[in-house]
Protein backbone atom coordinates (compact mmCIF):
# COMPACT_ATOMS: atom_id res chain seq x y z
CA UNK A 1 0.00 0.00 0.00
CA UNK A 2 1.01 3.82 -0.80
CA UNK A 3 1.11 5.62 2.60
CA UNK A 4 1.46 9.44 3.04
CA UNK A 5 3.75 11.00 5.75
CA UNK A 6 1.62 12.89 8.39
CA UNK A 7 3.09 16.36 7.21
CA UNK A 8 2.02 16.18 3.56
CA UNK A 9 -1.35 14.57 5.06
CA UNK A 10 -1.60 18.37 6.78
CA UNK A 11 -0.96 20.03 3.48
CA UNK A 12 -3.64 18.21 1.70
CA UNK A 13 -5.87 18.61 4.64
CA UNK A 14 -5.70 22.63 4.91
CA UNK A 15 -5.33 22.73 1.16
CA UNK A 16 -9.17 20.83 0.92
CA UNK A 17 -10.10 22.85 3.71
CA UNK A 18 -9.18 26.35 2.75
CA UNK A 19 -10.66 25.21 -1.00
CA UNK A 20 -13.98 24.23 0.52
CA UNK A 21 -14.13 27.57 2.75
CA UNK A 22 -13.17 29.56 -0.49
CA UNK A 23 -16.25 27.74 -2.56
CA UNK A 24 -18.94 28.25 0.22
CA UNK A 25 -18.06 32.03 0.23
CA UNK A 26 -18.11 32.50 -3.58
CA UNK A 27 -21.34 30.40 -3.32
CA UNK A 28 -23.29 32.77 -0.91
CA UNK A 29 -22.59 35.87 -2.89
CA UNK A 30 -23.93 36.33 -6.53
CA UNK A 31 -20.30 37.16 -8.07
CA UNK A 32 -18.27 35.88 -5.83
CA UNK A 33 -17.95 39.03 -3.79
CA UNK A 34 -18.28 40.16 -0.36
CA UNK A 35 -19.74 43.23 -0.95
CA UNK A 36 -22.99 43.60 -0.33
CA UNK A 37 -25.51 45.27 -3.30
CA UNK A 38 -25.48 48.94 -2.60
CA UNK A 39 -29.11 50.46 -1.55
CA UNK A 40 -31.34 51.61 -4.27
CA UNK A 41 -30.83 55.54 -4.17
CA UNK A 42 -34.20 55.90 -5.89
CA UNK A 43 -36.47 54.36 -3.56
CA UNK A 44 -38.80 56.56 -2.30
CA UNK A 45 -39.89 56.26 1.62
CA UNK A 46 -43.43 58.18 2.76
CA UNK A 47 -44.50 58.54 5.52
CA UNK A 48 -47.73 56.49 6.21
CA UNK A 49 -50.18 56.47 8.91
CA UNK A 50 -53.00 53.71 9.40
CA UNK A 51 -55.60 54.36 12.12
CA UNK A 52 -57.70 50.77 13.01
CA UNK A 53 -60.75 50.12 15.11
CA UNK A 54 -61.65 47.04 16.82
CA UNK A 55 -65.23 46.92 16.67
CA UNK A 56 -65.83 45.65 20.47
CA UNK A 57 -67.45 42.20 21.26
CA UNK A 58 -69.69 41.74 23.92
CA UNK A 59 -69.32 37.81 24.99
CA UNK A 60 -67.33 35.89 22.34
CA UNK A 61 -64.30 36.49 20.22
CA UNK A 62 -62.67 38.99 22.46
CA UNK A 63 -58.94 38.93 22.16
CA UNK A 64 -56.69 41.42 20.84
CA UNK A 65 -54.73 42.08 17.49
CA UNK A 66 -51.07 42.04 16.49
CA UNK A 67 -51.01 44.60 13.65
CA UNK A 68 -48.01 43.88 11.31
CA UNK A 69 -47.39 45.37 8.27
CA UNK A 70 -44.80 43.63 5.49
CA UNK A 71 -44.19 41.09 8.41
CA UNK A 72 -42.73 43.49 10.73
CA UNK A 73 -44.64 44.10 13.71
CA UNK A 74 -45.81 47.46 14.75
CA UNK A 75 -47.50 46.69 17.57
CA UNK A 76 -50.83 44.99 19.74
CA UNK A 77 -54.33 46.85 19.61
CA UNK A 78 -56.46 46.31 22.41
CA UNK A 79 -59.91 44.53 21.83
CA UNK A 80 -62.10 48.01 21.25
CA UNK A 81 -59.74 49.59 21.36
CA UNK A 82 -58.44 52.44 18.56
CA UNK A 83 -54.99 53.29 17.73
CA UNK A 84 -53.03 54.85 14.87
CA UNK A 85 -49.35 53.23 13.73
CA UNK A 86 -47.53 55.99 12.07
CA UNK A 87 -44.35 54.23 9.83
CA UNK A 88 -42.32 55.32 6.68
CA UNK A 89 -42.48 53.17 4.28
CA UNK A 90 -41.04 52.54 0.60
CA UNK A 91 -43.92 54.17 -1.72
CA UNK A 92 -45.24 50.75 -3.34
CA UNK A 93 -47.58 47.61 -2.61
CA UNK A 94 -47.57 46.87 1.15
CA UNK A 95 -49.79 44.34 3.37
CA UNK A 96 -51.79 45.05 6.56
CA UNK A 97 -52.23 42.17 8.71
CA UNK A 98 -53.98 41.61 11.86
CA UNK A 99 -54.06 38.28 14.30
CA UNK A 100 -54.90 37.28 17.00
CA UNK A 101 -52.21 37.99 19.61
CA UNK A 102 -51.37 34.20 20.42
CA UNK A 103 -52.92 32.25 17.46
CA UNK A 104 -51.60 33.82 14.73
CA UNK A 105 -53.49 31.27 12.08
CA UNK A 106 -56.38 33.79 13.45
CA UNK A 107 -55.84 36.62 11.02
CA UNK A 108 -56.86 38.18 8.25
CA UNK A 109 -55.04 41.21 5.88
CA UNK A 110 -55.28 43.58 3.46
CA UNK A 111 -53.43 44.96 0.50
CA UNK A 112 -52.79 48.91 0.31
CA UNK A 113 -50.60 51.40 -1.81
CA UNK A 114 -48.17 54.14 -1.02
CA UNK A 115 -47.68 57.09 -2.95
CA UNK A 116 -46.41 59.76 -0.81
CA UNK A 117 -48.05 60.95 2.63
CA UNK A 118 -50.52 58.39 2.84
CA UNK A 119 -53.51 58.34 5.92
CA UNK A 120 -55.48 54.95 5.71
CA UNK A 121 -58.42 53.94 8.28
CA UNK A 122 -59.60 50.30 9.04
CA UNK A 123 -62.27 48.49 10.77
CA UNK A 124 -61.66 45.05 12.06
CA UNK A 125 -64.25 42.69 13.54
CA UNK A 126 -62.87 39.66 15.49
CA UNK A 127 -64.20 36.47 14.86
CA UNK A 128 -63.56 32.74 15.94
CA UNK A 129 -61.42 32.14 12.65
CA UNK A 130 -60.74 35.52 11.13
CA UNK A 131 -60.03 38.70 11.79
CA UNK A 132 -62.39 41.03 9.28
CA UNK A 133 -60.72 44.11 8.11
CA UNK A 134 -63.06 46.77 6.37
CA UNK A 135 -61.76 49.65 5.16
CA UNK A 136 -63.02 53.26 6.08
CA UNK A 137 -63.58 55.47 2.73
CA UNK A 138 -62.32 58.77 4.25
CA UNK A 139 -64.46 61.01 2.05
CA UNK A 140 -67.43 59.24 2.84
CA UNK A 141 -66.77 59.73 7.12
CA UNK A 142 -65.41 63.28 6.25
CA UNK A 143 -69.06 63.40 4.39
CA UNK A 144 -71.79 62.33 6.96
CA UNK A 145 -69.90 64.37 9.70
CA UNK A 146 -70.39 67.30 7.72
CA UNK A 147 -74.49 66.42 7.88
CA UNK A 148 -76.21 68.12 10.81
CA UNK A 149 -78.48 65.70 12.68
CA UNK A 150 -81.87 67.23 12.47
CA UNK A 151 -81.47 66.51 8.16
CA UNK A 152 -80.89 63.04 8.85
Amino acid sequence: MFRLSKRVTRRWATVLCAALFAFFVAACTSDGSSEEPAADADVQTSTVSITIDCEENLLFSRYDLEVEVDDSSQGILDHGASKTFEMELPDGDHMLQLSKEDDSSVDGNVDFTVTGETSLHYKAHCTSSQVEIEVVDLDEQESDEQIPEDEI
